[in-house]
């Protein structure tokens, strides 16, 4: 039989693998995570993936970098982030437990110094009274202040917020305030945060549905939605704006 190993893809041995996750640059090498429940073909357990490569075209067997092995944790290691200082590498992540299948998840901190052995911290963020269980996939970034912004289903609405909390030493946040609403949509899973200095830079780099852009003050500013038949981004504005912080939503 032929081997029908993935020549470029990163493929596990055996098991599901979705989301990747943290993907960064630590002490000369590439990172991706990723989510792997290595014991099925299912999404019954997940814990997380690792790879690495020098070249971002060779890379390492994967091996699991994130066990799901406390309390805070048992029943899955979820979707999250990593944040690398050039010393040491911070992955953010959900946490999920499960009591009679009701979800009481915790937002997670784990550091590494080499890459290799990562050690957990615990709980950074319990689950507001606001929102239900679908509270998760924490995006964490470092500037001035660390910042996190995180989906979850907000209990009056029934629908998917943003929510963003910030942290002087990104091992305790507090709730800073929602940028994002879905009107539609029950919940938003995996945001993301990124900046760029002008909307111009969007055009035809954003692959999704529908994308809703806020300034820095939380003031929407845009709208977008993919043409089916082009593929190019087409963006409404409202105003033009500078230095542009933008969370996607792929819904």
């Amino acid at each position: 039989m032929k081997n029908r190993k993935q020549a470029y893809h990163i493929e596990t041995e055996k098991g599901l693998i979705n989301d990747p996750n943290g993907l960064s640059y630590f002490k000369g090498k590439y990172y991706v995570f990723f989510q792997w429940n290595p014991n099925a073909t299912d999404h019954s357990y997940k814990v997380w993936g690792k790879t690495t490569s020098q070249d971002l075209i060779h890379w390492s067997e994967p091996v699991i970098a994130l066990q799901a092995s406390e309390a805070y944790d048992k029943d899955g290691t979820y979707s999250g982030s990593a944040v690398s200082d050039g010393e040491t590498l911070s992955l953010y992540y959900t946490g999920n437990v499960k009591v009679n299948g009701v979800r009481y998840p915790e937002q997670c901190l784990a550091q590494s110094e080499d890459g290799i052995h990562f050690k957990k911290y615990g709980s950074v963020l319990s689950l507001p009274d606001d929102y239900t269980g679908h509270f998760r996939d924490p995006k964490v970034t470092k500037e001035d202040v660390w910042k996190m912004i995180i989906g979850g289903q907000n209990k009056k609405t029934g629908k998917g917020d943003i929510i963003q909390y910030t942290s002087i030493d990104g091992t305790s946040f507090k709730f800073n305030k929602i940028i994002g609403i879905s009107k539609q949509y029950e919940m938003i899973e995996c945001p993301d945060l990124f900046s760029y200095d002008s909307y111009k830079e969007f055009h035809g780099i954003i692959h999704t549905s529908s994308v809703e852009i806020f300034a820095n003050n939380g003031e929407f500013v845009y709208s977008a939605r993919l043409d089916p038949q082009a593929e190019d981004l087409l963006l409404a504005s409202s105003k033009e704006s500078q230095n542009i912080n933008v969370y996607r939503l792929e819904i």
